[in-house]
This record gives structure tokens, C-alpha cells and sequence, in this order.
């Protein structure tokens, strides 16, 4: 199978690109392998053998280089070598430009970097704003050719439903922000919220729904191998290397299975309730709870470094904590800008989510009329289940805040994160 087709040699150099439509239909991508006969506007043939991608949709380098002339139009008869096609035996041959009506595409997979604009001063800036909006955030511009045209792909080739892996490598490490699937076709600003390098960053944006902070990935997976060398974006082929296709199917594994099991199973708050009704106690028989002194310290310190390290989070945003005092009474955190009051715990149990909600309420009702209608939410180690979100938002308007990796998420709409 071959197809022909006219594009011009860049001016800039020995190099033109191969179209979108034609790598899709010939089903190939960057690393690739073409053969390739390339003639003049007068079918003199100027170049006939067997090349690759070099990054994306690009041919250059090699005898190839020699037989062109920049600006000049070409034709190309383009197809992939045979034993190519032998090799790939098995691998479905259409692609989401020519699935069959009503066929669902199929899924790609994509790393992109969170060094955004190759600074590395900025590189926290941007994967905060990552955590932040849920998004995977493009330097080069959605309709630039430059730079291999990696900011046209960015914006272009990636399609609702594929999934994005958010990493890098850094000094010969795995740097890994997190995962999801993008949603929608890109944006180029995001709503109330400002990026690193506004004057300078004329990218894009993809929104990611589901997206799931994920700092590290296990040491089973071949990372290194599947990030190559530094780049700001790639495309996972499973396809193309055992590596490759481990990491997208742990991708597609964790996507499902967090999607699956939702947020049910939380232990103190899962399953049906039943209210049973039993006779007052004696004194023998009463119900009390002792807690050491060691456990008492340890909870402490727990929740003082969660605080710290929700207080590092916030800093970032260039936004500030403080600390409510009512009297010998204080709430761990407020946040006058956005007037966020805020009790933290070292445990999600239900008795420590019962106490942080009398202790919201009473600081609540202490810190007026300074403390005007608060809102309020219990900072906790990690996320609970769907019954106490639903009974703390519902039935007592108090959100929700946890620690996902090296991020804090809220169930408020990023209201305290």
C-alpha cells in the first residue's frame, strides 16, 4: 500500500513533513520506517530508498538531505517497507481518521513534559498549574510549525479520550506528575488562573478528566526507556516496544480501576448504615475509648507536618495561611483571601472526622462577626468515601481536602486548593 502526495521542502532547511493524513492512513508514526521515492515538479527522481521519522511527521538527514532543495516542491510516493508490515502483522491498520461510522477510535497515549517552557526555574510552577487545573500545558503555540511541530501536534493530533502521562526525564530520573484523559479539544488560557511565564507562554492547554496526581511510577515499568531522550512531547506506541506497551496498559489498568472502584470501601464509612436501638448502659458496660500519650503525640505531629505541607502548597500559589485564635482555642488554618477555615486530621476515621467537625462548627460560630460565613473544610491524610463526602457537603456545606502524591485535591471545585 502506498499513496502519493506534493509538499514543499522547508525553507529552513533539507526536511519536509509528512502530512497527518497520510501517516494515518498509512498507519505510522515517529521512529517509523518509510520507503520513499521523492521526485522533482518534472518526475525527475531524486531520492529512492528507505528512511525514517526522525520525530514525528518529519524526514531529514542522510542521502536524503543531499537530494533536496530548500523551498523547492517535491512529489512523494510514500509506503512502509515490507518487512515492516510483516513485523506489525496484527496491528489494526485504521486509525480514528478512517474508523468505521459509529466505531468508537481507537485510544493513543502521549507523554508530555512539565518543563513547559525549558526553564528549569519554572519547571514546579508548571506542574503545580498542573495539579491545579488538571491540565497538561503546552510552551509552543497551537498552530506553530517550528520545533518539529510539536506545538501543532499538541493541540491537533491528541483527541478527547487519549490518555497523557505528565513526565519527563531529569538528570538521568523518571519526573512524573501524574495522568488522565483529555477532555474536550485545547484551550489556550484557563479561567482564573494565571500561568508561569504569562508574558513569554503562547502554548496551549488540554484539560484532563479524570486526572490522577501520580508522582511516582513502579520500578517494574521501564520509564527511562519509554521517556527516550528529553522532549516535550511523545507518542506511546504499544506497538513498537514491550516497554511502551507495559506503561500503557498500567496506564489504562489504573485508569479503569480508579474509575471502577470510585471512592467506595473506605474503612469507618462504607456499606449500608442500620440503626439498631439497644438499652441504656450500666456503669460496668459503658463504651470509652483511651488513647496513650505516645498516640496522642504521634497523632499531633501527623497532622502538623499535613499542615506544613498543605501551607508549602498554598505558598506556591502565592496565596497565605494563617492561624485562628479564639480565646486559648485555634483552628490549624484560614486563609483570609479566600476566607477558608480549616481543621486538620492525621486520620480519615470516623472518629477523627466527628471531632474536626464539632471543632469547625464551634470556631465557626467563636470567630464572628470577623470570621463572616467561612468556608469550611476538614484537611485530611487522604481522600474518604463517598458516604462522608456526601454527608459532610449535603447535609453540613464542609469540603473535603487530601494529599494525592506530592498534591492536595478538594472536593469544592479548587476552592482550598
Amino acid at each position: 500500500m502506498s499513496i502519493v502526495f506534493k509538499t514543499t521542502v522547508q525553507p529552513s532547511g533539507r526536511r519536509f513533513t509528512i502530512p497527518k493524513n497520510v501517516r494515518d492512513h498509512l498507519g505510522i508514526d515517529g521512529g517509523d520506517s518509510l520507503f520513499l521515492t521523492i521526485k522533482s515538479q518534472g518526475k525527475t527522481v531524486l531520492f529512492r530508498g528507505r528512511q525514517s521519522l526522525k520525530s514525528g511527521p518529519e524526514i531529514y538527514g542522510g542521502k536524503i538531505s543531499s537530494a533536496l532543495t530548500p523551498g523547492s516542491t517535491i512529489w512523494v510516493e510514500a509506503s512502509r517497507p515490507k518487512a515492516d508490515r510483516a513485523k506489525r502483522a496484527g496491528r489494526s491498520k485504521r486509525t480514528r481518521s478512517d474508523s468505521l461510522p459509529g466505531e468508537k477510535p481507537a485510544r493513543q497515549y502521549w507523554i508530555v513534559s512539565p518543563n513547559v517552557m525549558d526553564n528549569p526555574n519554572t519547571v514546579k510552577e508548571w506542574r503545580n498549574a498542573s495539579f491545579v487545573c488538571e491540565c497538561a500545558f503546552m510552551g509552543y503555540g497551537p498552530s506553530e510549525d517550528k520545533h518539529k511541530g510539536i506545538g501543532r501536534k499538541f493541540a491537533q493530533d491528541i483527541n478527547p479520550g487519549d490518555v497523557i502521562l505528565i513526565a519527563r526525564r531529569d538528570r538521568h530520573n523518571p519526573d512524573v506528575v501524574g495522568f488522565g484523559v483529555a477532555a474536550g479539544s485545547f484551550k489556550t488560557s484557563f479561567r482564573g488562573y494565571k500561568p508561569p511565564d504569562k508574558s513569554l507562554w503562547h502554548g496551549s492547554l488540554r484539560r484532563l478528566s479524570p486526572f490522577h496526581p501520580w508522582p511516582q511510577l513502579p520500578n517494574s515499568l521501564d520509564v527511562m526507556r519509554v521517556l527516550g531522550h528529553t522532549a516535550a512531547l511523545r507518542k506511546l506506541i504499544p506497538e513498537r516496544s514491550a516497554a511502551e506497551k507495559t506503561v500503557c496498559q498500567w496506564l489504562e489498568a489504573n485508569l479503569n480501576s480508579a474509575l471502577a472502584s470510585g471512592r467506595n470501601g473506605t474503612p469507618g464509612f462504607a456499606g449500608p448504615r442500620r440503626l439498631r436501638l439497644t438499652r441504656l448502659p450500666h456503669d460496668h458496660d459503658s463504651q470509652f475509648q483511651v488513647r496513650s500519650r505516645r498516640q496522642v503525640r504521634l497523632a499531633i505531629k501527623r497532622e502538623a507536618e499535613l499542615v506544613h505541607d498543605y501551607d508549602q502548597w498554598i505558598r506556591a500559589q502565592q496565596r497565605v495561611l494563617t492561624v485562628a485564635n479564639y480565646k486559648g482555642l485555634k483552628c490549624d488554618a484560614y486563609e483570609q483571601q479566600r476566607n477558608n477555615l480549616i481543621e486538620a486530621k492525621s486520620s480519615r476515621r470516623r472518629e477523627h472526622i466527628r471531632m474536626a467537625v464539632g471543632q469547625l462548627l464551634d470556631y465557626a460560630n467563636l470567630g464572628e462577626p470577623q470570621i463572616n460565613n467561612p468556608n469550611l473544610a476538614i484537611l485530611l491524610p487522604e481522600r474518604p468515601g463517598t458516604e462522608v463526602e456526601t454527608w459532610l457537603k449535603e447535609k453540613l456545606e464542609i469540603s473535603v481536602i487530601w494529599r494525592q502524591g506530592n498534591a492536595f485535591l478538594d472536593n469544592a471545585n479548587r476552592q482550598f486548593t
